[in-house]
């Protein structure tokens, strides 16, 4: 049994020059969210940003500078960047190229790049060394919204395709859809394919039995309970003290990768 209390509490960071209120409250790992990362001096429009894509769903960080984003970088783990390009001391373009060169995960971010109107050069540089889109300032909100959104569905897409997973004696090849333990092959039927499938793609999280039964597209949440039980005797030495299929009580189950 996990206590996720234990895992996500609230806490303050500080690293260098900026402190960092790192606040996970628990109700926010019901549902995966995804973690944006803007980089503009404009404290305006980072405080617009910040309360605009958070009331839509994201969890989100601003800073002021380059130096603070590689600072906070160290810290989390974004899933886009929303990147100025003009900017005092380090620009903005120079801070992609560095991130586009870095043989890190960095290099994979997808990154959204603000410019000033009729800056059409600073577009196509940015293009050109790897950002995957721009918008040029001023912008509707709703724009920005829309752009980030299907950045982040084609960098998940591509994620899901590439991404293999190993815990513990155990390797899950995703093109293959194969389990294997010490290179020996373990059978899973369909609807633990698609629950492995859920959990791999979302760990440490927790999910409601509901949730789980819609992944599984089945009409009671027994069905969800029962295909946990027999994904946990094939990824389990004992599958009533979970190691990685926890129960988390009164929720639902998490996969734990840590």
């Amino acid at each position: 049994m996990i206590n996720l209390f234990k895992l996500f509490i609230a806490k303050k960071k500080r690293h260098g020059s900026i402190v960092i209120e790192n606040n996970f409250l628990f109700t926010h790992m019901i549902e995966k969210k995804y973690h944006i990362l803007s980089v503009d001096d404009d404290s305006r429009l980072r405080q617009l940003l910040a309360d605009y894509l958070t009331s839509h769903g994201y969890y989100i960080h601003t800073v002021g500078s380059v130096d603070s984003a590689r600072q906070l970088m160290q810290l989390f783990v974004f899933d886009l960047i929303i990147l100025d390009v003009m900017m005092p001391k380090e620009s903005g373009m120079d801070f992609l190229i560095s991130l586009k060169q870095n043989t890190d995960h960095y290099c994979d971010i997808p990154v959204l790049m603000l410019t000033a109107k009729g800056e059409s050069d600073n577009r196509i540089e940015g293009l050109e060394n790897g950002a995957q889109d721009y918008l040029p300032k001023p912008f509707e909100p709703k724009e920005l919204l829309l752009r980030a959104a299907n950045l982040l569905e084609r960098s998940q897409k591509r994620n899901q395709r590439e991404y293999n997973v190993h815990f513990g004696d155990f390797y899950f090849d995703n093109n293959a859809q194969a389990l294997y333990c010490n290179d020996k092959f373990i059978f899973l039927n369909e609807a633990e394919k698609k629950l492995l499938n859920f959990f791999i793609e979302n760990p440490n999280i927790a999910h409601t039995r509901e949730r789980l039964t819609e992944v599984l597209g089945a009409v009671n949440e027994r069905t969800a309970d029962v295909t946990v039980s027999r994904l946990r005797q094939k990824i389990e030495n004992n599958s009533r003290c979970a190691q990685y299929l926890q129960t988390v009580r009164g929720t639902g189950y998490a996969f734990i990768t840590f």
